[in-house]
C-alpha cells in the first residue's frame, strides 16, 4: 500500500495577507462596478419609460381636442410630427451618397 504523505493532504496553509487584500478589492471594485451599471441602467429605463408616457399622453391630449372640437371619431388624425414617435420615420432610414436619397 502506498501511503499518503501529511505535506499532500494539507492546503498550501492560509492565504497571505497580500492575497486576501487583493481579493477583498477586486470583490470590492466588482460589487461598486455592478451597482454603478445597475444605476445607470435604471435611471436610463425610467427616463425612457417617461418620455414614451409623455409622447402617448401628448398624442391623446391632440386627440381629446379633436374630439372636443366635433369631429367624427372615424376621421381623427394623429398629426405627421408624431408619427416617428410610434414607428419608423423618414428621417430614420439609412441615407446613401448613391441612391436617391441624398
Amino acid at each position: 500500500m502506498s501511503s499518503i504523505s501529511p505535506k499532500r493532504c494539507v492546503a498550501n496553509g492560509p492565504p497571505s495577507l497580500s492575497k486576501l487584500l487583493i481579493f477583498s478589492h477586486l470583490s470590492l471594485a466588482t460589487i461598486v462596478l455592478l451597482s454603478f451599471a445597475g444605476v445607470m441602467f435604471w435611471m436610463n429605463y425610467q427616463a425612457i419609460y417617461a418620455k414614451v408616457a409623455s409622447e402617448l399622453l401628448r398624442a391623446a391630449e391632440i386627440l381629446d381636442e379633436q374630439l372636443a372640437s366635433g369631429t367624427v371619431p372615424q376621421l381623427l388624425m394623429i398629426p405627421d410630427a408624431f408619427f416617428h414617435r410610434f414607428g419608423k420615420a423618414d428621417r430614420d432610414h439609412g441615407r446613401t451618397t448613391i441612391g436617391k436619397r441624398i
